[in-house]
């Protein structure tokens, strides 16, 4: 969901894009995924993207957790549309490295990818 909405970014946000802009990206990439619970399950979705999100932003330094307005709003504020596609990318490619890394019980390798991850956000 993450890489869909990175390019449906483009498209549907402002410059710069808006909280209201991800999320919608968000519930569009999931309704193409075939979510199909109705609207709340897919801003549910969307939420929990949004979260997955914004830990990624704090886990490479690029914002700090507990800003005023929301972390996700307060970074997104500065933040031109092409950054805010290519960290959802990120996002998405550190979420899927994590959950394999569990799924092959490979102790340590998500420590690895996080190094990986804060070397890339420099």
């Amino acid at each position: 969901m993450l890489a869909s909405a990175a390019e449906l970014l483009p498209v549907i946000g402002e410059c710069p894009p808006l909280t209201v802009d991800v999320h919608t990206c968000l519930c569009i990439a999931a309704v193409v995924a075939g979510v199909s619970d109705g609207g709340a399950g897919v801003h549910r979705l969307a939420d929990v993207a949004e979260t997955l999100l914004t830990e990624h932003l704090v886990r490479c330094g690029l914002a700090k957790a507990d800003t005023p307005g929301g972390t996700l709003r307060g970074w997104l504020l500065d933040q031109p549309p092409s950054r805010v596609a290519r960290e959802l990318r990120r996002a998405a490619r550190f979420n899927r490295l994590c959950l394999l890394a569990d799924e092959l019980g490979c102790d340590g390798l998500s420590a690895l990818l996080l190094a990986q991850v804060r070397g890339a956000a420099q």
